[in-house]
């Protein structure tokens, strides 16, 4: 696709029997939905070059979409592909000076030695560009997809012009998924590090749009804010704590150092969950944290019984598991069971360690293991 150039722009142009571009079915009246995402990490298309993702649809899908649009086509005349979405990257100029906060450390840096030289009239600036990209859904699709993975029967469209909330989220959902599709293929080809993109990497709110298909021919069009994340709450800052919280948080290391393995490790799963939208660490994470709590409360049970360093590590299960029914029921009581019932050690064996142990595994199904730590 050259530089500018739309989905529709190429539909009009291509001709049937050229192999290398398969025609694309764009319903009659198809809306889209334009998202604009900030990326840390690009997935190496040349700016200003659209790149548009599309499917070999099923005639389950083809028939959704022909009674959504009104039309009467017999399955041999449709297409042999749906457009799923169309991106193209924006290199914008930025501030890095700023991003990287180095501008505030050198602001503050003169206010703790307001003697050491003077103060820059204006902070510095490290110009460099930032990588936006644009995101178009065609709603149709989406609905007839929708309306086919959730067994419902759409018989009418929704207002497309000024499309309804719900409607805005899933398109969202598939834009952010379509980014996260070319960063992981860019990831495999390359084999480079890249982080793919989740909301909680987003600002807390995304700026979007909604026209026709054909960009060059827009059409009625609107725009709106679409909440994304709770960073907003996270970039007031945390507030200061009263003086009782204060002398807490310093006597912490001290009073608390059993627990502080297993607060560390919490910690972590709570960043990836909330910071970084990782669900695979989340689970390893909390996973770790489970076994240092459950190890740590065995030894200290032994220690108040009078083992010694020598003797239990003689004596001490390599499997966590092994551990957990072994001493705890033992010496706690209850039903320890993992295998049975709903009891909290089953909860904890069926949705934190048994999810952390298939996340580690490297042929792991995501679908499967985020449906699972969900539960």
């Amino acid at each position: 696709m050259r530089e500018g150039e739309t989905v529709a722009d190429l539909q009009s142009e291509q001709g049937d029997d050229d192999p290398s571009h398969p025609v694309l079915l764009l319903p009659e009246g198809e809306r889209v939905v334009v998202f604009f995402f900030p990326l840390e990490t690009g997935f190496g298309w040349p700016p200003g070059q659209s790149v548009r993702l599309h499917e070999r649809p099923h005639p389950s899908l083809l028939d959704a979409i022909s009674r959504l649009t009104g039309t009467d086509r017999e399955r041999a005349q449709y297409p042999d592909t749906v457009v799923t979405s169309s991106l193209v990257c924006h290199e914008v100029p930025s501030d890095a000076a700023t991003s990287v906060r180095l501008t505030p450390m050198m602001q503050a840096f003169h206010l703790g030695f307001p003697h050491v030289g003077d103060p820059p009239e204006t902070p510095p600036i490290l110009e460099t560009t930032t990588v936006v990209v644009e995101v178009a859904v065609p709603l149709i699709t989406l609905l007839a997809r929708k309306a086919l993975d959730e067994g419902v029967r759409v018989l009418e469209l929704p207002d497309l012009q000024d499309p309804p909330p719900e409607l805005i989220s899933d398109a969202f959902d598939a834009a952010l998924e379509s980014v996260r599709h070319l960063q992981r293929s860019y990831a495999a080809i390359t084999r480079r590090p890249i982080k793919p993109l989740s909301r909680q990497q987003l600002p807390p709110v995304t700026v979007y749009g909604v026209r026709d298909m054909n960009a060059l021919e827009p059409g009625a069009t609107t725009g709106g804010l679409f909440l994304t994340n709770d960073r907003l709450e996270r970039l007031a800052g945390a507030e200061p704590l009263p003086p009782e919280r204060r002398r807490l948080m310093l006597d912490t290391p001290e009073v608390g150092a059993h627990a502080m393995p297993f607060i560390d490790l919490y910690n972590q799963a709570d960043v990836a969950l909330h910071v970084d939208g990782n669900l695979r660490e989340c689970a390893v994470m909390l996973g770790a944290a489970s076994e240092v709590f459950l190890s740590r409360l065995i030894l200290t049970m032994r220690w108040e019984q009078g083992w010694t360093p020598e003797s239990s590590a003689r004596d001490w299960p390599d499997s966590l598991i092994a551990r957990v029914r072994r001493e705890l029921h033992e010496e706690v009581g209850g039903n320890w069971s993992m295998d049975t019932g709903e009891e909290a050690p089953r909860r904890w064996y069926r949705d934190v360690y048994a999810c952390a142990t298939v996340s580690r595994t490297p042929a792991t199904n995501p679908a499967s293991t985020s449906a699972s730590r969900h539960r």
